[in-house]
């Protein structure tokens, strides 16, 4: 029975691990919609004035600009000194 336990918490475990290693991508506006702390026109600002920004956090598809989310998040943090 003890087993059991220590085997589904090393499975939750690299499930959770997983979830960290994947990148979550949003646009512009649905980075601005869901967390809301900056708004747009500062985001776009920051792509096309600041290249660090440009290479760290910003992939284009086409046309469309993504955002690495978490990329995004530890950019903001840095900036203030955190």
């Amino acid at each position: 029975m003890n087993q059991k336990i220590v085997a589904s918490g090393a499975i939750e475990e690299v499930r959770q691990m997983q979830l960290q290693k994947e990148k979550r991508y949003m646009t512009v506006k649905e980075w601005c919609a869901n967390v809301g702390y900056l708004p747009e026109g500062g985001i776009r600002h920051l792509i096309f004035s600041n290249p660090e920004f440009c290479k760290r956090i910003v992939r284009r598809v086409g046309r469309k600009i993504l955002l690495d989310c978490s990329a995004l998040e530890q950019f903001i943090a840095e900036q203030n000194g955190r």
